[in-house]
């Protein structure tokens, strides 16, 4: 449960340094474990993704 609470503590100051630099910020939580896999070519139960976040501009 300690690593959930340190994403919260990162996704919170990515959020405000987005904020603050004028970006789009967005908390995505978690996403799929065999596609991360592949792309990475590590095992899940070796490495995982916790949380993802997706960071863009706020221009069209």
């Amino acid at each position: 449960a300690l690593i959930l609470k340190d994403v919260g503590v990162l996704y919170q100051t990515m959020y405000l340094v987005a904020a603050a630099m004028g970006l789009s910020p967005c908390a995505l939580g978690g996403g799929d474990a065999d596609l991360l896999t592949r792309a990475i070519g590590i095992p899940y139960h070796v490495e995982s993704a916790v949380g993802e976040f997706l960071l863009g501009s706020r221009r069209l």
